[in-house]
């Protein structure tokens, strides 16, 4: 009988383990899962971030050469306008002289 409770020890601890076992491997393969799940979150959260900064970088770049062109047309603008003003100013001393002059022949 003392072989026998022992068999029934034994046979009972080896089910313990075997659904310790059991119990693990479904724990085990639960968390597996779960951190593939995780490993794909983060891949796609930095394929989306990457995408974001390379947009960002892209409408940077478009609005520097936009403001570029701004600047290169406000300069063109500020040059046409010193030159009109220019002319305006030689016209305007010529019309002043003119009038000096005219002024001087009516004097004699």
């Amino acid at each position: 009988m003392c072989i026998r409770d022992r068999y029934m020890g034994i046979k009972n601890a080896v089910s313990n383990i075997n659904e310790t076992s059991s119990m693990l491997i479904q724990e085990i393969n639960r968390l597996e899962l779960e951190n593939n799940d995780l490993k794909s979150d983060i891949i796609m959260s930095k394929s989306s971030h990457k995408k974001e900064k390379d947009q960002l970088i892209k409408q940077t770049k478009d609005k520097k050469l936009e403001q570029g062109k701004l600047v290169n047309q406000l300069n063109r603008l500020k040059s046409l306008y010193e030159q009109k003003k220019s002319e305006q100013a030689g016209k305007l001393r010529k019309m002043e002289n003119k009038s000096k002059m005219f002024l001087g022949i009516l004097k004699h």
